[in-house]
C-alpha cells in the first residue's frame, strides 16, 4: 500500500530591475514599443529654445513653422539640420577667428532670414510678465559634442559678440528677459550630428528653478537611417508543451537601440531590449506544431536605424507523450469541384470533454473566418467535406476545445480548388454572370430549365459558401426577384453561393443548377474638406466624390454617430454629395459617417467612417481628443482608442488610458499602453466600460484630458464565448493528498476572479470555497471528497458570473487514512509490523534562499535543503520499500513556476543496518527541457532484506527559473510516496 506526507517550499524573487546586472537586456510580454520619428527641420523659422512656465514650473520646447507657425515640438523630438546651402569660409577678420583660420570652410546658420537655410533662434514669449522673478532667465550653454567646434554670435557695429561657444563650458550664460525673441549665427566648423545641451535658469516666488534640454542639429545633408540585419536561433528547436524555448536575436550594429518582437505566426510572443547587439525571449508560449517563429528589430528611432527582420526559424512543439506532430494530415496538392476532402488531426489525443471545431480563413482578408456547419466526421478527429470551387485559395484549421474553451489549434492548410462546379438531377443551366460586381446593382439571372408540371415549382437556395452543406430557400425580398428571368441586388449575395432548383410538389428536389457566387466590390468614396481638429463655434465643409463615377441616382447620408445609436443627422438630411454645418458642442465624442445609396434600387453603394474630433479648448491651449469608438462591438474585434493631441506631445508626455468596468466603483489605468493608440478586444465583460484617457508631462502634471465614452458589446444574445476549464484533476487522490486544480479561460478575458465550488455526493447544492478567488485552488483531500465535482466560474469582481465550467470529479481511492497532512501512516495486519513515513509538523517548510542571476545571466537559481524525512520499517519480513517525491506548481499570486523547475540530489543521513538504503538519483532542474520533480522520482530504496529500523532521508534542492519570472515570493508542495 502507498502513503503519502507533503512538505512546503517557499523562496522568492526581488523585484527583477534590483537584481538584474546594469546594462542586462530585459524582456517583457506584448509587442515591442513602436519607434519614433525626430522631426527634421530645414530652411524654415525655429525657435532652437521656447521657455514657458505651466504650474509654476519652467518648460522648455522647441517650435517651428511647419503646417502651422509656432508648432510646439519637444527639444528631443527635431533635428535642426544646417544645410549644405550654409556652407562658406571664415571671414579674413582677426574678430571671426573663433571660428577658425581664415578661408576655412564653416557652415552658418544666419541671424538674418535668408531663403534655403534654417533660420533659428531663442525665445521666452511663453512668460507672461511676473511668471518669473525679475521677469528674465539665464541661458546657458552646458555641453556641445560633434565632430566641429559650434560657436553661437550676433553682429553689432563693432563686431561680433559671442553669446555661446561649444569651448567655453559653463560659462556660456545668457541673461535673456522674458517675453523676447532672438536670432543669432549659429556656426558648425564640420559636418555631421552635434548634440547642444542647454539649461534655464530663473527663480519662481524666490524658488530657484532649473530646466535642462537636448537639441540635436545635423550639418550637412541628412543621411538616412542606418540599416540593420537581424539573425535568430531557437533552442531546442524540438519541445513539449510548457516547455521553455530560448529564442535569441543578434542585431548588427551592435549600438542600435531599439526591441526584438518575438512571434510564432500572428501570436507576439513578447518582446527584448537589445543591449550590445542581443535580444533574448525565454517563452513557453509557442503554440503546438510546426510553428514558424519569427523576430523583428523595431528601432528606437527610426532616423537613427532601419527596422530589420530576421529569417524564420521553426519550432515543432508536440503534445506531452506524442510520437507524431501536431498538424493536419492527408491534404492533397489539389482538388477539383466535386472531390471529397478528408482531413485528420494527427499528434493529439482528446481528452475528457474535448472536441475538434473546423475553422476555414477565406483569402479576402475583408470576410470573417467561418465556421464550419454540417461537419462529416469519420473520426472525432477527422473531417470529410464535398469541395465546390468556393473553396479554392481558403485556409482551414482545427481547434481543439474543451467547451467553448481553446485548448490547441493548427497550423492552416491551404486548399487549391479547380475545375468547373456541377449540377445535379434533371439539367438546370443558369447563364453565366460576372465574376465581380459592385455594390447596390442588380444582378440579372437567366436560366434553362423545362416547364414545371403537375405542382412543381422552380425556388432558389442559398448557403454561406464554405461554412455550410445544406441549401435553404433564399429569403423573399433579399433574394433573387421575379418569375424569370430574375434580378438580385448585388449585396444581398455577399459570401453566399446560391442555385436554382426544380422540385416537386412534395418538396423532392428534382435538378438544381451548380452553385452560383460572385466577388463583391464597394465604390471608392473620396471625402474633401475633412479636419484634423475643429474648435466649436467653427463651419465644417465637406464634401464628397463617388469612384467610377454613377452620376445622377445617387443619394448622399452625412451623419455623426455615437455608441448607442446616437446619430446626429447633418445638413438638414439634403442627401447632396456637399454638407456645410456649424460646430457645436453636441458633436464631440462622434464618428463622422458617410453612406451612399442608388435610388433605383434602394441598396448601399459604399460608405466611409472618419474620425471627427471636437474641442471646446481655445486656439492654443493643450488638446487631447479621442476618437469617437462604434455604436456597438462584436465579441473578439478590436475596440480601437485614437488620439489626437495638438499641439504635438513632446516624447516626454505620456498618454495615459483608462477604464472603469461595470463591477468598478472607479476608473483604473490600462496596463500595458504606449503612444496615442490602443486597442482593446471586445468581449461581453467590456459591456458597458467607460473609457477615457490624458496627458501627463514628466512632472506628472496633467495637460488635457478626453471627454469619456462607453463601449458597448452586443452579441445579439449569444452567450460569452469563453469557456473555463478545470485543470490538474489527477486520475485519483488519496485522503491527505493535496489537489492542486488550475482554472484556464479561453479565449482570454479581461476578467481574473474565480468561485470555486465543490458538490459532494448528497449535496444538493455546490459549495463555494473561501478565500480562494484565483484560477488556483489547493485542495486538502479527504475520503468525503470522494465523487465530488469541482467546478469554477469566471465572476465580475462585484460576484456576477460570467462562465462556469463543466465539473470535475475528484476520485478518492484510499478513504482509511484518515486525512492526515503531515504524516500517514499506513498499517499491516498485526504481527507483521508497520511502514510508518514522517515529517516533523513543525518542521515541514524548507526556506529556499532568495533568487540570485546565474553567472551567465540567463537564469535564475534558488537553493535549500530538504527537511528530514524519516521512514520507520518494523516490517519482520524487511520486504524493502522506495520512497519518492513530486513537486506541484510554485505559485505566487497569479504568476506559475511549474514544478519542472525543481530538482534535487538526494542523501540518506542515517540508517539502522548495513548500510543498505541507497539514495535516489540525482534529478536536474528542468529549465529549457526536462520534466525535474513534476515527475515522481525516487529519494531513498531499500532492496528486499534491507530498511528494517529507522532510516533518515534528506536531500539538496536547486530551483532553475527563467529570466522572465515575476518577482514573488512562490510557494509549491512537495508531496512524498513511500511503497
Amino acid at each position: 500500500m502507498a502513503v503519502a506526507i507533503a512538505a512546503t517550499l517557499v523562496t522568492s524573487l526581488a523585484a527583477a530591475a534590483a537584481l538584474l546586472p546594469s546594462g542586462a537586456a530585459t524582456a517583457a510580454p506584448g509587442p515591442a514599443p513602436g519607434s519614433s520619428t525626430r522631426t527634421v527641420l530645414t530652411d524654415t523659422h525655429v525657435d532652437v529654445l521656447s521657455v514657458g512656465v505651466a504650474a509654476g514650473r519652467l518648460t522648455l520646447h522647441t517650435k517651428a513653422d511647419l503646417e502651422r507657425a509656432g508648432t510646439r515640438l519637444y527639444p528631443g523630438d527635431v533635428i535642426v539640420n544646417v544645410e549644405d546651402a550654409a556652407r562658406t569660409t571664415v571671414p579674413d577678420d582677426p574678430a571671426y577667428a573663433f571660428l577658425g583660420a581664415a578661408g576655412t570652410e564653416a557652415w552658418i546658420a544666419p541671424e538674418t532670414r535668408r531663403e534655403g537655410v534654417v533660420w533659428p533662434g531663442l525665445d521666452t514669449e511663453g512668460l507672461a510678465a511676473g511668471a518669473v522673478d525679475g521677469d528674465a532667465v539665464e541661458i546657458a550653454l552646458t555641453e556641445a559634442t560633434g565632430p566641429g567646434r559650434v560657436e553661437v554670435w550676433s553682429e553689432s557695429g563693432s563686431g561680433p559678440e559671442r553669446l555661446f561657444s561649444g569651448d567655453a563650458g559653463p560659462s556660456n550664460v545668457l541673461e535673456f528677459p522674458a517675453g523676447a525673441h532672438r536670432h543669432a549665427n549659429w556656426g558648425f566648423t564640420a559636418p555631421g550630428r552635434y548634440l547642444l545641451t542647454f539649461e534655464v535658469r530663473a527663480a519662481i516666488g524666490g524658488v530657484r528653478q532649473t530646466a535642462s534640454a537636448s537639441v540635436r542639429f545635423h550639418v550637412g545633408l541628412v543621411p538616412p537611417a542606418v540599416a540593420t540585419t537581424t539573425t535568430l536561433t531557437a533552442q531546442p528547436a524540438e519541445a513539449t508543451a510548457d516547455e521553455t524555448v530560448t529564442l535569441a536575436a543578434a542585431v548588427t550594429p551592435a549600438d542600435a537601440s531599439g526591441a526584438v518582437e518575438f512571434a510564432a505566426g500572428d501570436l507576439v510572443l513578447g518582446h527584448a531590449e537589445v543591449d550590445d547587439g542581443a535580444a533574448t525571449l525565454e517563452t513557453a508560449g509557442i503554440p503546438l506544431g510546426r510553428r514558424t517563429v519569427t523576430a523583428r528589430f523595431v528601432p528606437a528611432w527610426t532616423d537613427e536605424y532601419g527596422p530589420s527582420a530576421a529569417t524564420p526559424v521553426t519550432v515543432n512543439v508536440r503534445q506531452p507523450g506524442a510520437t507524431d506532430d501536431f498538424e493536419l494530415t492527408g491534404l492533397r496538392e489539389s482538388y477539383a469541384a466535386g472531390d471529397t476532402l478528408r482531413l485528420s488531426v494527427a499528434g493529439y489525443v482528446l481528452g475528457p470533454n474535448q472536441s475538434v471545431r473546423w475553422v476555414a480563413t477565406s483569402p479576402d482578408p475583408r470576410q470573417e473566418p467561418v465556421t464550419l456547419a454540417d461537419v462529416s466526421r469519420p473520426d472525432p478527429l477527422g473531417l470529410e467535406r464535398v469541395l465546390t470551387t468556393a473553396y479554392d485559395g481558403w485556409l482551414l484549421r482545427a481547434e481543439i476545445r474543451t467547451g467553448s474553451a481553446i485548448d490547441a489549434t493548427t497550423a492552416p492548410v491551404r486548399l487549391s480548388v479547380g475545375g468547373t462546379d456541377a449540377g445535379s438531377g434533371e439539367p438546370i443551366t443558369v447563364a453565366p454572370i460576372e465574376a465581380n460586381y459592385y455594390w447596390g446593382v442588380e444582378v440579372p439571372l437567366v436560366a434553362s430549365h423545362r416547364e414545371p408540371t403537375g405542382g412543381e415549382t422552380l425556388r432558389w437556395v442559398e448557403r454561406t459558401a464554405v461554412g455550410e452543406v445544406a441549401w435553404r430557400d433564399t429569403h423573399a425580398t433579399y433574394g433573387p426577384v421575379g418569375a424569370g428571368p430574375w434580378t438580385v441586388v448585388s449585396n444581398f449575395m455577399q459570401y453566399k453561393e446560391f442555385a436554382l432548383q426544380l422540385r416537386a410538389a412534395d418538396g423532392t428536389v428534382l435538378g438544381q443548377s451548380a452553385p452560383l457566387r460572385y466577388g463583391l466590390t464597394m465604390r471608392s468614396i473620396e471625402l474633401d474638406g475633412l479636419r484634423e481638429l475643429y474648435r466649436v463655434g467653427e463651419r465644417a465643409s465637406l464634401s464628397a466624390s463617388v469612384s467610377p463615377d454613377l452620376g445622377d441616382g445617387l443619394d448622399y447620408i452625412w451623419e455623426l454617430w455615437r455608441g448607442g445609436g446616437d446619430r446626429l443627422l447633418l445638413d438638414g438630411g439634403a442627401a447632396l454629395p456637399a454638407a456645410e454645418f456649424e460646430i457645436t458642442e453636441a458633436m464631440q465624442d462622434r464618428t463622422l459617417y458617410l453612406r451612399v445609396t442608388s435610388q433605383a434600387t434602394g441598396q448601399l453603394v459604399g460608405y466611409v467612417t472618419r474620425p471627427f474630433n471636437v474641442t471646446t479648448a481655445g486656439e492654443g491651449d493643450q488638446v487631447l481628443t479621442m476618437a469617437a469608438i462604434d455604436g456597438h462591438y462584436h465579441t473578439g474585434t478590436p475596440v480601437s482608442m485614437d488620439l489626437t493631441a495638438d499641439p504635438a506631445p513632446a516624447s516626454s508626455d505620456v498618454a495615459r488610458f483608462w477604464w472603469k468596468r461595470s463591477d468598478w466603483p472607479e476608473f483604473r489605468q490600462i496596463p500595458g499602453t504606449a503612444g496615442l493608440s490602443h486597442a482593446v478586444i471586445a468581449e461581453q465583460a467590456l459591456d458597458g466600460t467607460q473609457i477615457k484617457a490624458d496627458l501627463v508631462n514628466a512632472d506628472g502634471e496633467v495637460l488635457a484630458t478626453t471627454t469619456t465614452q462607453t463601449i458597448h458589446v452586443d452579441d445579439h444574445g449569444a452567450p460569452p464565448p469563453q469557456g473555463v476549464v478545470v485543470e490538474g484533476v489527477a486520475p485519483s487522490y488519496a485522503a491527505g493528498d493535496t489537489a492542486v486544480l488550475t482554472a484556464r479561460v479561453s479565449p482570454p478575458s479581461v476578467l481574473t476572479r474565480y468561485v470555486w465550488r465543490i458538490q459532494r455526493p448528497g449535496d444538493a447544492e455546490p459549495v463555494v470555497v473561501d478565500g480562494v478567488s484565483g484560477p488556483r485552488l489547493e485542495l486538502p483531500v479527504t475520503p468525503d471528497l470522494d465523487g465530488a465535482a469541482v467546478s469554477a466560474q469566471l465572476t465580475f469582481d462585484d460576484g456576477r458570473v460570467y462562465v462556469t465550467s463543466l465539473p470535475a470529479t475528484l476520485t478518492v481511492d484510499d478513504t482509511g487514512l484518515g486525512g492526515l497532512a503531515q504524516r500517514v501512516v499506513a498499517s499491516l495486519p498485526e504481527g507483521q509490523g508497520a511502514l510508518v513515513v514522517s515529517i516533523d509538523p513543525d518542521d515541514d517548510v524548507v526556506s529556499m534562499s532568495d533568487f540570485e542571476l546565474g553567472v551567465a545571466g540567463d537564469r535564475w537559481s534558488s537553493a535549500g535543503e530538504l527537511r528530514p524525512v524519516t521512514v520507520t520499517d518494523t516490517r519482520a519480513s524487511a520486504p524493502g520499500w522506495v520512497v519518492s517525491g513530486q513537486v506541484g506548481d510554485f505559485t505566487t499570486g497569479a504568476a506559475v513556476l511549474t514544478g519542472a523547475h525543481l530538482g534535487w540530489t538526494p542523501l540518506v543521513a542515517g540508517q539502522a543496518g548495513d548500510g543498505e538504503v541507497r539514495p535516489g538519483d540525482a534529478v536536474p532542474p528542468g529549465l529549457g527541457a526536462g520534466a525535474g520533480l513534476s515527475v515522481s522520482s525516487p529519494l531513498a530504496v531499500a532492496a528486499a532484506g534491507a530498511g528494517f529500523g529507522t532510516s533518515r532521508l534528506g536531500a539538496d534542492l536547486l530551483i532553475e527559473a527563467p529570466t522572465t519570472l515575476v518577482p514573488g515570493s512562490y510557494a509549491a508542495t512537495i508531496t512524498f510516496t513511500a511503497i
